[in-house]
């Protein structure tokens, strides 16, 4: 009996140890082959294994200027050093990534560890991300940057999210138009989650004593299904937007849940410094503001905000306005004007007037917005504004936005708007100029126009166009990088209708192919008005354009190492100095990619002089030992 009884206790010890051992290989199998958490994507983010400098990344020299594989770092035994000498604004050298294969919209977290050293000028050190679209064509860039002076190692991180063709990322750090030291180590490039809203704030209390600090800040709702007599929870939200105009104050949130909301919208109160007032769509919700039926008073918007400073429109579809969709300017009751104005991914169309029409502010940034079929007239006798328009605007930033099927000029900066930047936008089948300067009577100064793309432009439709229409002034204007292409009309115009005084005018690096397909006076880049002063038109590829390929009754302007590819001999065109002449040898025109093959003969017979230090695909000038003409630099 007892024998029996061992035994039948080590058949169970036995059979003890059996699970013990197939649990753990069923956990460990698990474990195994479970997805494992999202892992950095960038290979060799701490600069640490390589010969001469770190495999996976490429280091880019700029100006004689290249990064060092050096032995100061935050973790490991290397990091990279990119320094500027000297107390001047220069572009450094940098190193780029290699490509990384991503999803677009999706969400991604950036970090790095950065070192300065005397750093200073107008721009900081930064660590940068570009996307690019399944063709590896720059679509946008995401900045990561640094503090000025002498700084110990500092991590610094950010979320972003890719867009619609984002197929690509590669990540590059430099110090740009400015000096000192900068050390980068241990960068880190990771998918994430979507940020959550903001969850809805606790009941506030009823006692009469002051809200603390965290209660004075607010989220609120709106939803098809509440009631403004709600408290304006995720849970019991209000109905309408205008329960929310009324209610908001420096600091706050409303998110506006899927629907379609019938009601002019009035924003009056306004935020302060770090405390924009935030009206936007609920993330994933389709949000939209219908002026079906509603009555909007001349020069008034939809969307009202008069006389309002620090606030931020998100993600919004404004349409069926009878006269602008959204109207931002002075407040004519109190006079106060609006400033701090962001604008940002909304969708605009079928409106009377203009889609977006800002007088009188400062500080605005119109951001990935998207507009078509804007300046219908429904209903008015005669044009009133732009699709985008800026009266007498200080410091302003158009960007990254869509504007397509709109009737007369497509962005315009006018009457003394200056300080601004108007890039990364795609404008086609205007019927005007698709993107206007025009001081008209004002003094426009120290505008900056780059990156864009202007083309199939109808009736009229030009690319880009600089005039004083009425007296004023009109200086200190860039134009670069931009691709302008199969217009009715000329490419770049320096308008001949002008009337004041325009000086400073540097039209570099553009790509200007197929305009002039409609006017008879139409052709590639034009400077007609004879009294400006200092203009300079150089670097540009000027191909396949109608009636001349560049013309220029200013008898004074510097024209010099354009590519030139159609030359007609018609009345004052002209080739300037220094120029090639011959096809410039594109990818594939017809799909509209303009970047050179490597037999290319713009290929570094550009300007070394007052050109741009980055491409349209935010690639560093020069690539080798001269600059590349046209609006893109090859890479092998």
């Amino acid at each position: 009996m007892n024998s029996g009884k061992k035994m039948h206790k080590t058949t169970n010890l036995i059979k003890l140890v059996f699970i013990v051992i197939l649990s753990l290989i069923l956990i460990y199998s698990i474990l195994l082959f479970a997805p494992s958490a999202d892992k950095n994507l960038i290979a060799n983010p701490g600069f640490e294994s390589g010969s001469t400098q770190p495999s996976n990344w490429e280091f880019m020299t700029t100006d004689g200027n290249t990064p060092v594989w050096d032995s100061v770092h935050h973790n490991g035994t290397r990091s990279i050093k990119i320094s500027v000498p000297g107390t001047a604004g220069r572009n450094s050298g940098y190193p780029k990534s290699d490509l990384i294969k991503t999803e677009s919209q999706q969400y991604y977290t950036l970090s790095a560890w950065g070192k300065t050293e005397n750093a200073g000028a107008d721009h900081v050190p930064a660590v940068r991300v570009v996307e690019l679209d399944a063709n590896k064509n720059w679509l946008n860039q995401t900045n990561l940057v640094f503090d000025r002076g002498t700084n110990d190692w500092t991590q610094k991180s950010m979320d972003f999210k890719t867009g619609p063709n984002t197929a690509y990322l590669y990540v590059y750090a430099n110090i740009w138009n400015g000096y000192g030291t900068f050390w980068v180590d241990d960068v880190s490039l990771s998918k994430t989650s979507a940020p959550a809203p903001t969850p809805a704030p606790t009941a506030k209390p009823t006692t009469t004593a002051a809200p603390t600090p965290a209660l004075m800040y607010n989220t609120y709702y709106v939803a098809k299904t509440g009631n403004d007599n709600n408290p304006g929870t995720e849970q019991s939200p209000w109905l309408t937007i205008t329960k929310a105009t009324n209610t908001l104050v420096a600091g706050d949130t409303v998110y506006i849940k899927e629907g379609t909301y019938n009601e002019n919208v009035l924003i009056k109160n306004s935020g302060s410094p770090g405390k924009f007032i935030t009206f936007a769509a609920y993330p994933g919700d389709s949000v939209t503001i219908d002026g079906t039926g509603l009555s909007v008073d001349m020069y008034d918007g939809l969307v009202q905000i008069p006389g309002s400073s620090y606030i931020n429109l998100s993600g919004l579809r404004v349409i069926n306005s009878k006269f602008t969709g959204i109207m931002v300017g002075r407040d004519y009751g109190t006079n106060a004007l609006p400033s701090n104005i962001i604008l940002e991914k909304n969708y605009i169309s079928n409106t009377a007037a203009s889609a977006i029409f800002v007088e009188n502010g400062k500080n605005i940034i119109l951001d990935g917005n998207e507009i078509t079929k804007a300046q219908t007239m429904e209903g008015l006798s005669q044009q009133a504004g732009e699709t985008i328009s800026l009266v007498n605007v200080d410091g302003f930033e158009i960007r990254n936005n869509k504007l397509y099927q709109n009737n007369f000029e497509s962005i315009n900066a006018k009457e003394g708007s200056s300080n601004g930047k108007i890039y990364n936008n795609d404008i086609s089948q205007h019927e005007s100029a698709g993107i206007y300067v025009d001081a008209w009577s004002g003094n426009s100064h120290d505008i900056e126009i780059f990156s864009n793309k202007v083309h199939d432009g109808r009736v009229s439709g030009r690319g880009i166009a600089l005039a004083i229409e009425n007296g004023g002034t009109l200086k200190n204007v860039k134009v670069y990088n931009n691709i302008i292409y199969n217009n009715a009309a000329t490419g770049i115009d320096l308008s001949w209708y002008s009337k004041g005084t325009i000086d400073n005018i540097s039209i570099t690096s553009n790509t200007v192919y197929n305009n002039g397909l409609i006017d008879s006076w139409g052709g590639g880049i034009s400077a007609d008005y004879s009294p400006a002063t200092n203009v300079i038109i150089r670097n540009n590829i000027v191909s396949k354009n109608n009636h001349y390929s560049i013309r220029s009754k200013n008898t004074n302007a510097v024209i010099d190492h354009n590519l030139i590819d159609g030359y007609i001999g018609s009345q004052d065109e002209v080739k300037g100095s220094d120029y090639v002449e011959g096809s410039p040898e594109f990818i594939n025109q017809a799909n509209a990619d303009f970047h050179l093959r490597s037999t290319s003969p713009a290929i570094e017979k550009g300007s070394i002089n007052s050109v741009p230090n980055m491409d349209f695909d935010g690639n560093m000038r020069p690539r080798n030992a001269s600059y590349d003409i046209g609006a893109f630099e090859h890479i092998s």
